[in-house]
């Protein structure tokens, strides 16, 4: 199996012993089991396109990663793997319960890493540029922050039908962050240069009822 999954229990565990923080996601660990089985698809799908897309494997960004569920993973297949977010505090737990040594966590605004050097073979943007007013302009930056033969992979909500049905089920309000569906980021990503490679959409195999689109980009 190329994806590790972290016990709901411990994510829950890890939450519950750090300071409150609405902008980290607590799906990883719903107690829904279809909404847990969901989103660590994502995570899978994600992994799966990297193997496949990949020869080398040597730096990783995991920007927006959040609670670091995906650390673990990324860790094993990467020499140095960063997570860039507002809040590490949940993701250091990960970082220290699995002694995953090769990961470094940047507790910053991307705005604040425009001026430094750092580049990657892969970023992952999971679910992260729809939360940005200014997604042009991040992904601007992201652009910066790959080295010439660097991927980038988003996930992407499609905020079609399927979602609004799904959400009127389970009773989840949309956020009231997602400026964007994933049309209008891909194309901010087109016009900055990125050419569309490998897409998949879960879980239904046509955009018409797909929740998210997950998408390998090169530039």
């Amino acid at each position: 199996m190329s994806l590790i999954k972290i016990s709901p229990d411990i994510l829950k565990e890890f939450y519950l012993k750090c300071s409150p923080d609405e902008s980290t996601p607590t799906l990883y660990f719903s107690p829904n089991r279809l909404i847990r089985w969901f989103f660590w698809l994502r995570l899978e799908v994600i992994i799966k396109l990297i193997l496949k897309s990949m020869d080398k494997f040597e730096t990783c960004l995991d920007f927006g990663g959040g609670g670091g569920e995906f650390l673990p993973t990324l860790s094993r297949y990467f020499q140095k793997v960063v997570l860039l977010d507002l809040n590490t505090e949940r993701a250091s737990k990960v970082v220290n319960f699995f002694d995953l040594k090769n990961v470094d966590l940047l507790e910053k605004d991307v705005f604040h890493t425009d001026t430094d050097n750092e580049q990657y073979s892969l970023i992952v943007a999971a679910d992260v540029l729809e939360h940005f007013i200014e997604s042009e302009q991040v992904i601007k930056i992201l652009k910066k922050k790959l080295n010439k033969d660097g991927l980038l992979i988003t996930s992407l909500p499609t905020e079609g039908f399927s979602y609004v049905i799904l959400r009127a089920i389970l009773g989840i309000k949309k956020p009231d962050d997602h400026y964007y569906c994933s049309h209008e980021v891909e194309l901010m990503l087109e016009k900055a240069g990125f050419i569309k490679g490998h897409r998949v959409y879960l879980p239904f195999k046509y955009n018409i009822f797909a929740l998210f689109s997950i998408t390998v980009w090169t530039h």
